[in-house]
């Protein structure tokens, strides 16, 4: 992949840069009758632009995403948005080409107008091919729709494939390319529906048609003349019913102060009185009333006693839905449950610390963990340390039954410490407290280290990346290229070819290549350029950091790799997964070199794995890159660079 092609699942973000009329304001409406067809013609016929249709949208990704769309004929080859069409016409389609530092896709905002709920909307088009990339393959847009998207490229909604609505290129031989898009060998009718969901009168629906990675460059695809059809019966008009509640009907232990909580199978409107609550030995309760439209809670006053039964009531009449012709829930609803008595629950205790009471030799860099005997919750003062009578301030992460406090600053060498867990600031979820608190006395190292490693503590996950992190930060930056050494002179002395010097072997094709005479950009037909395991659109951008020195991650060697260009390019910004032919992935080939390499057209044998979405290193290779990118994880975790003084982000793996 190019280094800045885009975002793989290692890294926590996706950088979307996206158009929208209005600060997404506009809508294409859905409404009965006769739908209208829009045929992109007001997009621009020449340059580049940023106004769409009402309701159209296109949302970028990569290092050259950028919130404008070109006009072309399908004679450019650059990954980008397009308004296709022949050279100055006014006859236009809307489209892309992905490529190694673009994500292109493309889509629109759909509005029920139609009055009442619907359960189908008819989609057709007519799906257009303006270039050919790349011979002997077949390229495509992937139609999804969500119903809960904010935008186009909202990553945390639910999309949903529909493959009858995906436009494959209709042409994968020949020239490569311009074509005439409007030709009817280059087109091709698209039809379908989205069924099987119940869209309130006035709620929206995203569509979209992403630009998917196909093998080599590209082909330029694009819709036209496209139609939203309101179809099918609206979904049936039922009356609303309780989910869940909480507590749940025959809940026991329910703590004295609780807040209840009911959840519904749609938007309802309340009326008072909608809920009554009567315990044995409390009597009536009343409550203030939170949430809305589908989820509330009622807080009651005063607090239940203990160890009673309590009625809580739904009121059938109180609850109205909102959707077409209003509904009240059929019958009421009776949740019944039973409180605490805090005489019968156990208070919460400390199972283990760690340190334990009595260690000694503690790691200067060491947090302190603790185990309780079941989920407990805390205050700001629920632990604290000292160490030689010197407060030190923690911080608190952890939930449940554990809790990780990390010192803010490395403890003193020689220390005497206590760590204390105060019993009135940690209690379970009955609220029952800690019957006593607790100490544990510790003292720490000395500090003195001997070789590389020695300062590395391996007594848990935590305390080994803690240490590990201080062992290996900071390192000597040389510049991304340039006279002297530099990335392309590191990794070809690393990569070298025992056998011959003068040789590269690269990390996926396993190709050997005469080094610097082969390298992208100099050399012709296949070449190799740098890797970027990690790719640095997804935390470091820029070759040089905030004092204009080498940015350390950027040009990390630890991570960088010389890689054949075609294969580097073909895993663009797909995230490193296992990827079987059955998830339609195309094979990556090696050549056999060192004794390793060879395809073999069966799965996995000893070639690379792609689909639109993933990316597969052939076996030989799997942990070279698995190491690499944990080790940027471990090596960046935020604050300035030691040795520069430079910023350095948080890189993090999920």
């Amino acid at each position: 992949m190019h280094p800045s092609s885009g975002a793989v699942r290692v890294l926590a973000s996706l950088f979307l840069i996206a158009l929208a009329p209005a600060a997404l304001a506009q809508y294409v409406t859905l409404v009965g009758g006769k739908p209208p067809v829009q045929d992109f013609d007001t997009l621009a016929a020449s340059g580049t632009a940023t106004t769409l249709p009402d309701g159209w949208y296109l949302a970028e990704s990569g290092s050259n995403a950028d919130t404008s769309y070109a006009a072309s004929d399908g004679a450019a080859n650059s990954g980008d948005t397009y308004s296709y069409g022949a050279s100055g016409s006014g006859e236009r389609a809307f489209g892309s080409l992905r490529s190694g530092s673009l994500v292109p896709m493309i889509g629109a905002q759909l509005r029920n107008d139609s009055g009442q709920a619907l359960s189908e909307i008819a989609i057709a088009y007519t799906g257009e091919q303006w270039r050919l990339g790349t011979a002997g393959r077949s390229d495509s847009l992937q139609f999804e729709y969500s119903l809960n998207a904010a935008s186009l490229g909202d990553g945390s909604a639910s999309w949903v494939a529909l493959a009858a609505l995906d436009f494959a290129s209709p042409v994968t031989t020949g020239s490569i390319g311009a074509l005439n898009g409007n030709a009817a060998t280059n087109r091709t009718a698209v039809s379908g529906s989205i069924t099987g969901i119940n869209l309130a009168a006035g709620a929206s629906l995203w569509v979209r048609w992403v630009d998917t990675n196909a093998s080599g460059a590209d082909d330029g695809l694009a819709i036209d003349d496209i139609s939203f059809e309101v179809a099918g019966d609206p979904p049936a008009d039922l009356p609303p019913t309780v989910l869940s509640t909480t507590p749940a009907n025959n809940a026991v232990d329910v703590p004295l102060a609780s807040t209840l909580s009911v959840s519904f199978s749609e938007a309802v409107t309340l009326t008072a009185p909608w809920y009554s609550i009567s315990c044995a030995v409390s009597g009536s309760h009343t409550a203030s009333q939170a949430g809305g439209p589908t989820t509330y809670t009622l807080t009651p006053s005063p607090g239940f006693a203990s160890n009673e039964v309590c009625t809580w009531t739904i009121l059938a009449a109180g609850v109205v839905d909102q959707d077409g012709t209003p509904d009240a829930m059929a019958a009421d609803s009776v949740v019944t449950f039973t409180t605490f008595d805090p005489g019968s629950v156990p208070p919460p205790s400390v199972i283990s610390t760690q340190p334990a009471d009595g260690a000694s030799n503690v790691p200067l860099a060491s947090d302190v963990r603790v185990n309780f005997s079941e989920a407990v919750t805390t205050t700001s003062s629920a632990f604290a340390l000292a160490c030689d009578s010197t407060p030190i301030t923690l911080s608190e992460s952890g939930s449940g039954a554990s809790r990780t406090l990390t010192p803010a600053t490395l403890l003193p060498a020689n220390a005497n410490c206590t760590f204390t867990i105060n019993a009135s600031e940690v209690r379970n979820t009955s609220d029952v407290a800690m019957a006593a608190s607790v100490e544990v006395n510790f003292t720490v190292g000395s500090g003195e280290t001997s070789g590389y490693y020695a300062q590395v503590n391996t007594s848990s996950a935590e305390q080994l990346r803690c240490t590990l992190h201080l062992t290996i930060r900071g390192h000597t930056a040389y510049p991304y290229s340039g006279s002297g050494t530099n990335t392309w002179t590191i990794l070809e002395t690393a990569q070298a070819n025992p056998s011959n010097p003068n040789q590269i072997l690269d990390v996926y094709r396993n190709r050997l290549y005469t080094a610097v005479a082969d390298r992208a950009g100099t050399g012709s037909g296949l070449t190799y350029n740098r890797e970027h395991t990690w790719p640095n659109s997804l935390g470091f951008p820029s070759q040089t950091g905030d004092h204009g020195l080498p940015n350390a991650p950027y040009t990390d060697t630890h991570m960088l790799y010389l890689s054949d260009t075609q294969w580097n390019a073909d895993r663009s910004n797909s995230p490193y997964g296992n990827c079987p032919v059955a998830a339609s992935c195309g094979e990556r080939t090696t050549e056999v070199n060192g004794g390793f390499g060879g395809g073999s057209g069966v799965y996995p044998g000893n070639s690379n794995w792609v689909n639109n979405n993933t990316f597969e290193t052939w076996n030989h290779r799997k942990g070279d890159v698995a190491r690499a990118v944990m080790y940027m994880a471990i090596r960046y975790e935020g604050g300035t660079d030691p040795t520069s003084g430079q910023a350095e982000p948080n890189l993090e793996l999920t």
